[in-house]
């Protein structure tokens, strides 16, 4: 009997568990396609469970039991996903990413209206590739390039600056957009040459052909060709005309015309409610003071600029007038109506000269303006300069009425009315008999006197 079998039987079973629990180490190296560059951050896979990622060099160690093949996936933003089955013995793998096709928008806008440029030729160019395109009505074209890659992109199109620019197309799809810029592009902006403020609403005229007009900047975009000579001309309301010719170079690209403000004559002619001229009244023009009115009731400046002013007018007795007033016509008259000015007016009842009549309605131009106080008086305000019909009435007195002109500039005045009491009838007629007996005793009084002078005279004959 062999006594050294068992033994053996012994150590080949432990061999063959020591083979099968060995476990296997596949080295992973992720490379770009492309460039075979090592690629960093890559996320690895075995049968769908993940794994890891790469390092700075783009490798990776996998260690694994062994006991069967397993599918090794690697994937990254912006390249194809890689799969592969990889053995179970299998020591290391070279993993190559494809990068992936992504689209790039290239598309032109015009800075001078926002709008999209059509028509202008794109051309892409990179590492083996070389493509051109035309952008479309919406000023864009496409290109299907690779991610990762950085390429050249050239833009040119009749009377616009060519246009060169660089894409970095990083991970994904990109869309850049870029100001078009016109070569023939010419600008004319409009100023005051006082204020030096823009003049919106300005006509630009070239070559005698109406061009446009300004805008609140007081610019208007033109496209001139270079080094050609043009007339300019600019015209607006108010102001002189502008007139110019100008040799436009590929270095010229702004005109800047300073218009001048027309000057006009200007009559300020000042009346009161009564459409009387006012002489002497004093004339403000934004707070300046001109002159006075003649007795014509006119002030006349001889040159004013065309614009807004605030013309204002004072004058004694009057209230005062404001008014803004645009000025921009030749020969314009600015006709100023001032109000008379108020008095406090009292108005007293007197009965005989001396005696106050209180409760006496006091009527102005035949309207009731109120009753007199204990004093006979009512105060009430009126216009000056203006001529009024006033009466007076009250139980037991005749009505009086009279005319009266306040004075112009006046600020108090005092109307006095006299008012004689209504004696009753009986009191009439009792006098009216008093008064006839009284006669009639007169007469027969100097009747008798007469008669007895006669017989007095008979007895001393």
């Amino acid at each position: 009997m062999n006594t050294n079998r068992p033994l053996f039987v012994l150590l080949l079973a432990a061999l063959l568990c020591c083979f099968g629990a060995q476990a296997a180490t596949l080295d992973i190296k992720v490379i770009d396609a492309e460039d075979d560059s090592a690629i960093r951050d890559v996320s690895l896979y075995a049968d769908g469970e993940y794994i890891g990622k790469t390092g700075s060099k783009g490798t990776f160690s996998y260690t694994h039991s062994a006991e069967k093949s397993f599918r090794l996936v690697a994937g990254k933003t912006g390249y194809e996903e890689w799969s592969r089955l990889i053995g179970r013995y299998d020591t290391s793998v070279l993993v190559e990413l494809e990068r992936k096709s992504e689209t790039l928008t290239v598309e032109l806008i015009d800075p001078e209206t926002v709008r999209p440029v059509a028509g202008a030729l794109v051309r892409v160019s990179g590492e083996d590739y070389d493509r051109s395109r035309t952008t479309d009505s919406r000023g864009r074209a496409d290109f299907s390039v690779k991610t990762g890659l950085i390429y050249n992109v050239e833009i040119s199109r009749q009377g616009y600056y060519p246009l060169t620019q660089t894409v970095d197309m990083g991970d994904g799809g990109r869309a850049v957009q870029y100001w078009f810029y016109r070569s023939d592009a010419f600008a004319v902006r409009v100023r005051d040459a006082a204020t030096g403020e823009a003049v919106a609403g300005a006509s630009v005229f070239v070559d005698n052909a109406p061009a446009g007009t300004t805008d609140a900047e007081g610019v208007l975009m033109l496209h001139l060709k270079r080094e050609r000579t043009y007339a300019f001309r600019v015209e607006r309301t108010d102001y002189q005309p502008y007139q110019s010719e100008r040799l436009i170079g590929t270095e010229d690209v702004l005109l800047e015309p300073l218009l001048s403000k027309s000057s006009y004559p200007v009559t300020i002619s000042v009346f009161d409610e009564q459409m009387r001229p006012v002489e002497g009244a004093e004339i403000s023009i934004n707070g300046s003071i001109q002159g006075k009115t003649n007795s014509y009731g006119r002030y006349a400046l001889s040159s004013i600029e065309a614009g807004t002013y605030a013309i204002a007018v004072k004058a004694p007795g009057y209230l005062d007038w404001e008014e803004t007033q645009q000025i921009t016509e030749s020969g314009e008259e600015v006709v100023a109506e001032l109000a008379f000015g108020e008095a406090d007016v009292t108005f007293v009842a007197m009965a005989g000269g001396d005696r106050p009549v209180s409760g006496a309605t006091v009527l102005i131009d035949g309207e009731a303006a109120g009753t007199t106080d204990a004093e006979g008086r009512l105060t009430i305000p009126l216009k000056t300069a203006i001529t009024y019909a006033v009466s007076v009435q009250c139980d037991g007195y005749h009505p009086a009425a009279a005319e009266e002109v306040i004075p112009l500039g006046a600020s108090v005045h005092t109307v006095t009315i006299g008012i004689e009491r209504v004696v009753p009838t009986d009191t009439i007629l009792i006098g009216a008999a008093a008064i006839v007996v009284a006669a009639a005793l007169l007469v027969w009084y100097r009747r008798r006197r007469s008669r007895r002078s006669r017989i007095s005279g008979r007895r001393n004959l």
